[in-house]
């Protein structure tokens, strides 16, 4: 059985974190902005019902069933696009 390190110690072979990968951060960031896009909405939904005539609950829903289907098909489109991108030869 191998021995284990001490959650502050670094394992051989391993160097200590003394800073963070850029893509983490580019991660993080790229996440705050869709999280906030909610807010965003949330903010015009009054105007958004006025301007379409329908009721701010509706207009709350068509949003939600909107942001759903942009998450479920994502994957999809990349998916083919990727395919359409590899070479055969």
């Amino acid at each position: 059985m191998a021995p284990t390190t001490k959650p502050g110690s670094t394992g051989e072979g391993q160097e200590p974190l003394t800073h963070m990968n850029p893509r983490i951060i580019l991660l993080a960031l790229g996440m705050f902005a869709l999280g906030t896009d909610a807010f965003i909405v949330a903010g015009v939904l009054p105007v958004i019902a006025h301007e379409t005539g329908v009721t701010e609950g509706l207009v709350g829903q068509l949003i939600s069933v909107f942001s759903l289907a942009m998450a479920w098909k994502r994957p999809f489109w990349l998916r083919l696009q990727v395919v359409g991108r590899v070479s055969t030869s």
